[in-house]
């Protein structure tokens, strides 16, 4: 799947009767986006920030069309590679009484799913603050955070469909392109 975190082994070790640990091992990474914004507090520019966010809106459309949920995009969850492309890890969790799946019914998948664009959205606005300001591009700031705001509040009621994000992410992007 593209814009997710290739896992190399997948190893179960039992610590006692009751206790399970399952150890994921990943190829190597180079930073969480939260150790990423820890060690940068310039700026960055939108081109940057629009390039991560289109790479895991991305993942989550492949995703969500297969009836798969992420559950928890956090800045922890997202990797900002060697070669500065962002893709999501930490793929679910994993309790006792259910087995290694991350696939859920029909309800859980659209509730889980506008769980994963809210988190998206929380993630645009904390991405919001190290935008780099630039007059030329104000407007295309103003859509960027209007969009991030909107996923950021999406209810069961109203929910948005990862598809829509990912067309109006591109929109802005287009939109940009023609500015610079």
């Amino acid at each position: 799947v593209p814009n997710i975190c290739h896992l190399s082994y997948l190893y179960e070790h039992r610590l006692d009767e009751q206790i399970f640990e399952l150890w994921m091992i990943f190829l190597p990474i180079h930073c969480s986006l939260e150790q990423y914004l820890e060690e940068h507090s310039e700026s960055i520019p939108i081109k940057t920030i629009l390039k991560w966010l289109i790479s895991i809106i991305h993942a989550l459309v492949i995703l969500h069309k297969n009836c798969l949920i992420h559950r928890n995009i956090v800045p922890s969850n997202i990797v900002i590679t060697a070669d500065n492309c962002a893709m999501l890890i930490d793929l679910g969790n994993w309790h006792d009484e259910s087995d290694l799946s991350i696939r859920h019914d029909l309800s859980s998948t659209i509730n889980g799913a506008n769980e994963d664009i809210k988190g998206f959205g929380e993630i645009g606005q904390i991405l919001n603050a190290f935008i780099e300001q630039d007059e030329t591009i104000s407007a295309i700031i103003d859509q960027f955070n209007e969009l991030m705001l909107r996923c950021s509040q999406a209810n069961y009621e109203r929910p948005m469909a990862a598809e829509l994000v990912q067309q109006k992410l591109n929109f802005i992007n287009d939109q940009r392109h023609a500015l610079i």
